[in-house]
C-alpha cells in the first residue's frame, strides 16, 4: 500500500468511525422522538373514542397512519442531519490536510481519473500559487506518459478539475463526498 492509499484509508477509516458514531446517536434520537409521538397519537386515540364511538376506528387508522408517516419522516430527518453532519466534517478534514497529503490526495485523483494525460489541471486560485505545480509534477509522475500541466484559469473548488478541451471532469472534494 503506497502513501496515498494509507492516507486516504486512514481518513476513511477515521470519516467511518465518526460516521458509525453519529449514526449510533441519530438512531437514539430517531427512537426517542418515535416514542414521544407514539405517545402523542395513544393519548388522540383516547379522545377520540371518548367524543365519537362510531367514528373511533376510522379516526384511530388515520391517526397511526399520520403518526408512522410523521414518525418516519422525524427519524430520515434527524438521520439526513446526522449525515450532513458527517459530511461536513470529513470535508473540513480534508480541507484540513497537511500539504504533502493534500498533493498526494489531488495529484491522485488527477492521474486516476485522467482519460489522455494531457489534461490541465484546475484548481482555486489560493490551491494553484500554493501547491499547484506539486500537484502536476506528482500527478505526472504517477501517470505513466503524462504530461499535465497547470491552467491558467483558476476556479471556486476545493479540489481539482480535469480539462481537456471542452470536457472537464470535477474533482471537487464536497462533490465526492
Amino acid at each position: 500500500m503506497n502513501g496515498i492509499e494509507k492516507i486516504t484509508q486512514r481518513i476513511r477509516n477515521d470519516a467511518q468511525a465518526e460516521i458509525d458514531a453519529l449514526l449510533l446517536e441519530a438512531e437514539k434520537k430517531a427512537a426517542a422522538i418515535a416514542g414521544e409521538a407514539e405517545a402523542q397519537a395513544t393519548e388522540k386515540l383516547r379522545l377520540g373514542r371518548k367524543q365519537n364511538a362510531e367514528a373511533a376506528e376510522l379516526h384511530e387508522n388515520r391517526l397511526i397512519s399520520a403518526v408512522e408517516m410523521e414518525a418516519r419522516q422525524m427519524t430520515l430527518a434527524a438521520k439526513q442531519e446526522v449525515l450532513q453532519e458527517c459530511f461536513d466534517m470529513a470535508l473540513k478534514k480534508l480541507l484540513a490536510l497537511e500539504e504533502d497529503a493534500q498533493v498526494e490526495l489531488l495529484a491522485g485523483f488527477a492521474a486516476k481519473e485522467s482519460e489522455s494525460g494531457r489534461e490541465e489541471l484546475l484548481f482555486s486560485a489560493e490551491t494553484a500559487q500554493k501547491i499547484g505545480e506539486k500537484v502536476v509534477q506528482r500527478a505526472n509522475a504517477l501517470k505513466a506518459g503524462a504530461k499535465f500541466t497547470l491552467a491558467r484559469e483558476t476556479r471556486e473548488t476545493d479540489g481539482v478539475i480535469l480539462r481537456d478541451g471542452n470536457v472537464e471532469i470535477n474533482g471537487s472534494l464536497a462533490i465526492a463526498m
